[in-house]
């Protein structure tokens, strides 16, 4: 019998078809090969560009940041100072103790002292005290602000510190110093501290020596050029590193072939005792990124390529857009996780949109994935408090035309879910599309309230007179001085009481304080709330009234004011005022606080318990 025949591929045709694809695969592969290679140069070429901006950007934040650490202090206790040089009490009276015990819950200050001129002279005059002690003493004495260097304590468990203190000037002497201790790692983290995974801040001494290190205190006994000479530094590299020391802001180095691989590094002068800031990152700690970029991109690329295999065209172009994108949100990420993990918020600068990320839903009346519109009027912000709305716009495009990355910071406030506004702070950094152009603005919000009312507080303490509440004189002239900018006319009044000494002569200081905190109550009862109303002297006040120039207005509260202090009785009150317009009688704070001075002693002179208006007879 004959066999059947068989259908199918003949071998020959299946043989062919196997080298086919065969060949192809090699293709393929040698293909894959070559793109990773190209790929892979590419790819460190981007890190190291991405590594750099971020020492760059690192830096130049913590330098900020310390300067900032450094003069908030400085402002605090130059509140402080100036609240004790205006004032005759000293620091053992009860308001002055809760005041020291008020600046001594921040955070970042410790120990905050008072310190009379007297301790200051027996510090000069003690034979043992250390040249640090005497010229830090002598500097107050001077009245200068005085920073000492970072020491280790062993009364704080050995943590590094560093002292701030400024004089209190009373009538152009020298009476005391108010002083506190930081710490150190303030120099080299900010208060909330995020350490980065590879950015490392080194404080120096314009010479190369090592004070502080992480929290390793090195004192100055170690030489950052010493310690690089050591680990393989050329000494080319060390002489671009000891000529960066001596200048305000240098550029990024980079030192090739050192024991622990390439090391990029920047450094600034802080501005105070000769410290400069070191920032670094080293190769070695950041070659799991790079190998994490590359695994993830290298599983895309495959993919891609098989599908380039199957549809032959368009993969390149779909490759070369998914690994731009990748390479975006890794370096995103990457600059996010430098940030605190609180609430992270991104701004879209194309079309101007801001979304935060879900746990803010949690603490404020913002819900989950809502997309706010900042610059569309039509579409409100109503968790964002009215007054700050203006100021969270300029804070983004600010943003946008800013030549730096690091956006300035922002504290403004936001609804809870109590219905209750809370003050937040905003800061960001600015991400660029290929061509530079401003893309993304990333960053956090992180919540500041009971900080911010506590500085808000201080400020307003330091500003108002303690004995009459009125403000004092600094704050009173300050004020005035912003309100003739701003207006195109006033009064000034000038209020001195009539006989004041005899009143405490007769029924005592006491009695005499009361009275003149019943005036200035009196005062802000006849003036309007915008009106500035401060006390210039023992029982002289000042009140500025602005937005008119009608004089009979003027008359009227003066002879309200007379006519109050009339009706009491116990003790009895009488009152000279002068009176100067502006800009009439003068445009500037100096000649206006002559005129009405002058008036008031013209009232004086005509018998008291009157008022007088500048330029009449």
């Amino acid at each position: 019998m004959r066999r059947a025949r068989t259908w199918g591929v003949p071998k020959t045709i299946r043989r062919k078809t196997l080298i086919v694809m065969a060949v192809c695969l090699a293709l393929m592969i040698v293909l894959v090969v070559c793109l990773l290679h190209m790929y892979q140069r590419e790819n460190e070429q981007i890190f190291d560009s991405l590594v750099e901006e971020s020492v760059v950007s690192a830096h130049r934040w913590q330098t900020k940041e310390a300067r900032r650490n450094i003069q908030e202090s400085i402002h605090v206790l130059e509140a402080v100072a100036a609240v004790y040089g205006t004032s005759q009490a000293g620091p053992a009276e009860v308001w002055s103790t809760s005041y020291l015990d008020a600046i001594r819950e921040l955070d970042d200050l410790y120990e905050v002292t008072y310190y009379p001129a007297r301790e200051l002279q027996a510090t000069m005059e003690d034979p043992d005290a250390t040249a640090l002690d005497l010229e830090m003493a002598g500097g107050l004495l001077s009245g200068e602000t005085v920073i000492s260097d970072v020491v280790q304590s062993s009364r704080l468990d050995g943590l590094c510190v560093f002292g701030v203190a400024v004089p209190v000037v009373r009538d152009g002497q020298t009476v005391g110093a108010i002083s506190c201790l930081m710490k150190g790692e303030l120099l080299l983290w900010p208060a909330e501290r995020q350490e980065s995974d590879y950015v490392e801040n080194v404080l120096l001494t314009s010479d190369g020596a090592i004070i502080l290190s992480g929290e390793a205190y090195g004192g100055g006994q170690t030489d950052i050029l010493e310690a690089l000479r050591a680990r393989g530094a050329s000494e080319e590299d060390i002489l671009q590193v000891q000529e960066a020391l001596g200048e305000e802001e240098s550029q990024l180095i980079t030192i090739h072939g050192l024991e622990e691989g390439d090391v990029f590094l920047m450094m600034s002068a802080l501005g105070h005792n000769d410290w400069v800031l070191l920032s670094f990152a080293r190769s070695a700690d950041i070659m799991g990124y790079s190998k994490t970029i590359m695994r993830n991109t290298t599983t895309l690329l495959v993919a891609l390529l098989a599908t380039f295999f199957l549809l032959m065209s368009g993969g390149w172009f779909v490759y070369r857009q998914q690994r731009e994108s990748i390479l975006r949100s890794q370096a995103r990420y990457d600059l996010l996780a430098e940030f605190s993990d609180t609430v992270l918020f991104e701004y879209d600068h194309r079309d101007q949109t801001m979304v935060f990320t879900p746990n803010i839903a949690a603490r404020f009346q913002i819900e989950k994935a809502e997309m706010f519109h900042p610059f569309d009027n039509s579409r409100p912000m109503a968790a964002v408090h009215p007054e700050d709305v203006p100021l969270l716009q300029a804070f983004l495009r600010d943003a946008e035309e800013m030549t730096g990355d690091q956006a300035e910071p922002i504290t403004l406030r936001l609804l809870d879910r109590e219905g209750t506004y809370r003050w937040v702070s905003l800061q960001g950094q600015l991400l660029r599309d290929q061509n530079g152009r401003p893309a993304i603005l990333v960053g956090k919000l992180a919540d500041v309230h009971e900080q911010h009312v506590k500085e808000l507080r201080l400020i307003q303490r330091s500003s108002i007179d303690g004995m009459t509440g009125a403000l004092n004189r600094e704050t009173t002239q300050d004020l005035i001085e912003q309100k003739l900018r701003e207006m195109d006319s006033g009064f000034l009044f000038m209020l001195d009481v009539d006989d004041f000494k005899a009143i405490n002569d007769n029924l005592g200081h006491l009695t005499g304080d009361r009275l003149l905190m019943r005036l200035v109550e009196e005062v802000k009862r006849a003036f309007r709330c915008e009106d500035v109303v401060g006390r210039i002297g023992g029982d002289e006040f000042i009140v500025f009234m602005g937005n008119t120039s009608d004089t009979q207005v003027a008359a009227r509260k003066a002879e309200m004011l007379l006519q109050r202090f009339a009706a009491w009785k116990e003790p009895m009150l009488s009152a000279s005022i002068g009176i100067a317009s502006y800009p009439g009688d003068g445009r500037d704070y100096e000649t206006l606080y002559g005129a009405a001075d002058a008036a008031m002693y013209c009232a004086k002179r005509s018998g008291k318990n009157r008022w007088h208006m500048a330029g009449q007879r």
